[in-house]
């Protein structure tokens, strides 16, 4: 049975607003974000709130995943779903992002069959290049280690599929944190197979996500060197040419700190520490990058413990240089 054109036209309407590169926010020429790390209030609790997921683009309203163990006083994690609204004040050069207590999301349905008795981390969301498909993968330890798994929704169907397991990259060590390059044809993840947390790529060989999401071919695991040290280096994020990651890695100031890396030439660049006016002598985690059309500056998402938040992890958001392409 076709689907009816009504159903149709309201998804292309959905996707344009949730996945097109055009800003909605058009009423300013040039904006900028604080170059200081802000409490993202609206949206923290007092229990620990991090690991966050977005689209690649900002425009006035966007759906934001976390992960979060609110819903149970701070017992397991789940993934929670959130529409956040975005505003730039030209009277008086302000950032704002508040969390909408209604609205529609396209993942409502998704983190319904997400969610377990167990502990889900690690949200990440995409669309396929053809815009034939969404994507949101994630972490779970109900097999009493972290494995990777992955839903997906064709355009023209009412329903996420049911979550599958990367069974071709979960092994019996921790598996977690996935995202993919520009191209879409290579995904990186972190595990700690080795002892310690490294990050690791494999080779889509040419083919689309969905295809080699179903291909049962084992792939070969490359580990990122340039990225990777002898401590534990996790949660990279892909946007454009540029990664974000976390590390404990010596040089920084204290716990995990958030470190970027360049797409040059075909090569990642030496990983550089986001320095002290972002990472403090706690943990900061999980960061996702953010493009900003008409910005002087791109925002960057992160998580962190220190003090002055709401209860345990908290989530912040803060103005980088402009690196993505």
């Amino acid at each position: 049975m076709k689907p009816a054109k009504s159903y149709i036209l309201f998804i292309l309407f959905i996707s344009s607003i949730l996945f097109s590169g055009c800003p909605l926010n058009d009423d300013f020429e040039e904006g900028q974000f604080p170059v200081s790390p802000v409490n993202f209030e609206s949206i923290n609790s007092e229990f620990d709130d991090y690991n966050a997921a977005s689209p690649f683009d900002l425009y006035n309203e966007f759906p934001y995943l976390f992960s979060s163990n609110r819903n149970s006083s701070g017992t397991e994690y789940d993934i929670v779903n959130y529409i956040v609204e975005f505003h730039y004040s030209a009277e008086n050069n302000q950032v704002y992002f508040n969390a909408l207590d209604i609205g529609y999301s396209y993942y409502d349905s998704a983190v319904v069959k997400i969610n377990t008795p167990s502990n889900e981390f690690g949200p990440f969301m995409m669309y396929s290049q053809d815009y034939q498909y969404y994507f949101l993968f994630y972490a779970t330890d109900s097999s009493g280690n972290l494995d990777i798994y992955y839903m997906q929704h064709y355009v023209y169907n009412n329903d996420w599929d049911e979550p599958t397991s990367l069974s071709k990259i979960n092994t019996e060590y921790n598996e977690a944190y996935p995202t993919f390059n520009r191209n879409q044809d290579e995904m990186y993840f972190c595990s700690d197979a080795e002892g310690v947390y490294d990050m690791y790529k494999v080779d889509l060989s040419s083919s689309s996500v969905t295809n080699w999401l179903e291909t049962e071919d084992l792939p070969v695991w490359i580990a990122c060197d340039m990225l990777n040290s002898s401590f534990n280096d996790k949660c990279p994020y892909i946007n454009g040419n540029l990664m974000v990651f976390a590390s404990d890695r010596e040089g920084g100031y204290g716990g995990f700190d958030l470190y970027y890396s360049e797409y040059i030439d075909g090569n990642w660049t030496e990983p550089i520490n986001f320095g002290e006016n972002i990472n403090t002598e706690y943990d900061e985690y999980r960061p996702i990058v953010i493009y900003a059309y008409n910005y002087i500056n791109d925002v960057m998402l992160f998580s962190s413990n220190r003090s002055g938040g709401l209860g345990g992890f908290d989530l912040y958001y803060v103005g980088i240089p402009k690196m993505i392409l």
